[in-house]
C-alpha cells in the first residue's frame, strides 16, 4: 500500500501546465512543478504558518489530500530524517505529478498512499473530476450523486491504516474538499488514542467537523486569526472556506493557547498611495510599504474584482514569506486575510496584483487594507532545514 520514492522512477515527470489543460496562468505556475524542499515554498500562506509553528523534529505527519505535496514538502522538512510523511492523494489525475514532486525533492522520509480516505475501507469510490482545478475534484461513495462520477478505487479509513502500520500520527493536515467529516468518522480510535493536532480545511456552513472535534474535547482556532472557533459564525465574514487549527484540550498548555488572542488594528493603508506598475506581461502591481515591528500581523484586504485572476504577497526584510492567487470571485471571498510572521523591526510589503483578464471587461480595484497586530499565543520557533 505504502509506495515510496525510487530515484530512477523519472517516467513520472510531467508537464504540469498540460496536466491542467492550459488553465492556469503564466504567474500562478512560473515554475514546471512545486518548490523543491531547499526552495522557498510560500503558499497556502496560513496552512504553511500553522505547520511551522505546529511539526517538530521526529513527528510522524499525515498530509491527507496532497494534492501535487507542496505542503508534504515543508512537513517532511520540519518533521527531518527521524520523522516520516504519509501523504494520502486519490485522484489519479495528479498522482504523477505528486510522485515526481517527491522524487525531485530528494526526500527520504516521505511515502505516497493512492487510496480515498472515508469513513469506511473498500468502498467503491467515485470522483468528480474538475478538469479546471484538480484539487477541487470531490469524491463520494454513491454513483447516483453524481451521474458523470467515474469509479477510481477503492477506500481507506484512516484507523484502518494506522492499524496495519503502526503509525501514529503528531500532526494531521487535511484538505479533502467537503470530505473531512466522513475522513473524521473513520479515524476516530486514533484521534482519541493519540489527539493529534488537527489541521482542517472547512466550508462554512457545515459545522459537523467543529461538532465531532469539540465532542471529543478538541479546541479549534481559526488559522488566519489564531481566535477560537465554535461553529461557522466564527469565521470572517463573507468566506465560504477556511482552515481551522485543532488541538487536543489536553495539549494546549504546549501551545500557549489558554487565553483568547488579543487583535488590533494599527492602521488601514490608503489605496490611492498604492505604487502601481504593469509589466511586460500585462501584470498590475499595486505595491504597499511600512515599517513594522516585531510581531504577528493580519493583512485583510477589501476589493471589488471581476474576470481575472488575483494574487497577493507580503515580503519581509526583502524576502517573499506568503503568496497565494485565486480567481477575481474566490479571492474576493476566501483570500483576503493573510498572516506574516515579522522577526525583527524591519520593512514589509505588501502587493496586490491583477494577474490576468479573462475577459474585456475584467477589472481589480482595492477598496481597502487593514493591519492586525495579533498577540498571538503560538511562540515564535527558530527552524533549520533538517533532511
Amino acid at each position: 500500500m505504502l509506495m515510496k520514492r525510487e530515484a530512477g522512477m523519472t517516467e513520472f515527470a510531467g508537464d504540469f501546465e498540460a496536466l491542467f489543460d492550459g488553465a492556469m496562468t503564466r504567474y500562478a505556475f512560473e515554475r514546471p512543478s512545486i518548490a523543491r524542499w531547499w526552495e522557498s515554498h510560500c503558499s497556502e500562506p496560513n496552512v504553511n504558518i500553522a505547520l511551522q509553528e505546529l511539526v517538530q523534529p521526529g513527528d510522524t505527519c499525515f498530509d491527507v489530500g496532497s494534492f501535487i505535496g507542496g505542503l508534504a514538502i515543508i512537513m517532511a522538512r520540519l518533521t527531518g530524517p527521524r520523522g516520516k510523511v504519509v501523504l494520502f492523494e486519490g485522484n489519479q489525475h495528479i498522482l504523477s505529478q505528486l510522485t515526481w514532486n517527491m522524487i525531485r525533492s530528494h526526500l527520504t522520509n516521505t511515502f505516497i498512499v493512492n487510496k480515498i480516505i472515508w469513513e469506511e475501507s473498500d468502498l467503491n469510490m467515485y470522483l468528480s473530476h474538475n478538469s479546471i482545478a484538480p484539487a477541487a475534484s470531490r469524491v463520494c461513495s454513491d454513483e447516483a450523486s453524481d451521474p458523470h462520477a467515474i469509479r477510481v478505487g477503492r477506500s481507506l479509513a484512516l484507523d484502518d491504516f494506522v492499524a496495519e502500520h503502526s503509525m501514529l500520527p503528531d500532526v494531521v493536515k487535511m484538505d479533502i474538499e467537503g470530505s473531512e467529516y466522513y475522513a473524521l468518522r473513520g479515524f476516530k480510535k486514533t484521534i482519541s488514542e493519540k489527539k493529534p493536532v488537527l489541521i482542517l480545511e472547512q466550508n462554512v456552513g457545515d459545522d459537523r467537523c467543529l461538532e465531532l472535534l469539540s465532542d471529543m474535547d478538541y479546541k479549534i482556532f481559526d488559522s488566519a486569526g489564531l481566535h477560537a472557533v465554535r461553529s461557522s459564525n466564527d469565521y470572517l465574514e463573507g468566506t465560504t472556506i477556511r482552515n481551522v487549527i485543532a488541538i487536543h484540550a489536553s495539549a494546549l498548555g504546549r501551545y500557549n493557547l489558554h487565553n483568547p488572542v488579543q487583535k488590533r488594528k494599527i492602521c488601514s493603508l490608503d489605496p490611492l498611495k498604492a505604487e502601481v506598475e504593469v509589466d511586460s506581461q500585462g501584470v498590475v502591481y499595486s505595491t504597499f510599504r511600512m515599517k513594522l515591528s516585531r510581531g504577528r500581523y493580519l493583512f485583510v484586504l477589501s476589493l471589488d474584482a471581476k474576470d481575472c485572476v488575483v494574487a497577493s504577497e507580503i515580503w519581509v526584510n526583502g524576502t517573499i514569506q506568503t503568496k497565494f492567487y485565486e480567481t477575481a470571485k474566490l479571492f474576493s471571498q476566501d483570500c483576503r486575510d493573510m498572516m506574516a510572521l515579522v522577526h525583527k523591526d524591519c520593512e514589509v510589503v505588501y502587493k496586490v496584483l491583477q494577474v490576468q483578464k479573462s475577459s474585456e471587461n475584467g477589472y481589480m480595484k482595492i477598496n481597502s487594507v487593514d493591519i492586525i497586530s495579533i498577540d498571538a499565543p503560538l511562540n515564535f520557533k527558530s527552524r533549520s532545514t533538517l533532511v
